[in-house]
């Protein structure tokens, strides 16, 4: 079975999600969104660190593809073909509104530092992933001005980069990975609570946001992670640490949990680490034969 990450392999392919990347940065955004610019600023840089997340995880992970190559590779090119024609689209409105309009583009904040700083690194951050110290130099394209024509462009991006994700099943928990270390890096910005405002509604990066969350209670790093596990069949199952003997119980980071299912008579469940003697499984319902304590 071919591997996905040959499909990002191709020239053709490569070569798209190139421009496609590069299409964040040509736009500008009008003095219309006045308070609204950081937020609109940011929103454009989490759709374009996914789409880069994306592309590393299926290009490094090596997982097998779930369908033909052809097949992967045409659905590929199609999503990020109108990804780059939505943004196109973008611009020749804006172009349009610029012959009636006197009105410029909005600032680039340069006395904001620390928005500006944290654009960088989430900038860095995506360029880094492409082996790339910089995007191609091209002239900006015209101001966007219209908020609602901003909003469709967000919200019309989002699902196509969900495609993507969901293409490539196999490689979520790569792309998981990558997105603690992200948070590793941006959680320390001072402009951190403006990124996890601007990171809700259309183009929401769930996994960025959870863990950024999970670094700045845990003072950058997350224990474990169990997501979408499914305990059936009246097993046993700890979703955490056994520790043993008198150790201390000692603060830390903690774990994430999503998305886990349990079903099934005498199927039980506990969430969090077990200190000490004695178990919450042995309050359970008797069995002929217990199931083993699982994680």
């Amino acid at each position: 079975m071919e591997t996905a990450g040959l499909v990002i392999g191709s020239v053709s392919i490569a070569s798209l999600f190139t421009t496609c990347v590069d299409c964040f940065e040509y736009i500008q955004l009008g003095r219309h969104f006045g308070r609204d610019y950081q937020t609109a600023a940011l929103k454009l840089d989490l759709l374009k660190l996914r789409l880069s997340r994306w592309a590393n995880a299926v290009t490094e992970s090596g997982y097998g593809a779930a369908v033909g190559l052809e097949e992967e590779r045409a659905k590929v090119e199609e999503i990020l073909g109108q990804i780059v024609y939505l943004f196109e689209d973008a611009e020749k409105r804006s172009a349009k509104f610029t012959k009636t309009s006197s009105t410029q583009a909005a600032p680039a904040a340069s006395s904001e530092a620390d928005f500006e700083a944290l654009r960088l690194k989430m900038k860095t951050l995506a360029l880094k992933r492409q082996k790339r110290s910089s995007f191609t130099q091209k002239a900006s394209w015209a101001p966007l001005y219209e908020g609602k024509y901003f909003n469709c462009l967000i919200e019309d991006i989002d699902p196509l980069v969900r495609d993507l994700v969901e293409l490539f099943p196999e490689a979520k928990t790569q792309q998981q990975q990558l997105a603690v270390e992200e948070a590793k890096e941006l959680h320390v910005e001072k402009a951190i609570d403006t990124l996890q405002e601007a990171n809700e509604g259309p183009g929401k990066d769930e996994l960025l946001r959870e863990a950024i969350a999970q670094a700045i209670a845990g003072g950058g790093q997350v224990k474990h992670q169990f997501r979408d596990n499914l305990a059936e069949g009246g097993v046993l199952v700890r979703y955490g640490d056994e520790i043993q003997g008198d150790a201390p119980a000692t603060q830390g980071p903690g774990s994430v949990y999503e998305k886990n299912r349990a079903t099934g008579k005498g199927t039980m469940v506990h969430y969090g680490d077990h200190h000490g003697q004695g178990s919450i499984f042995s309050f359970s319902p008797k069995r002929d034969s217990p199931g083993p304590e699982t994680k």
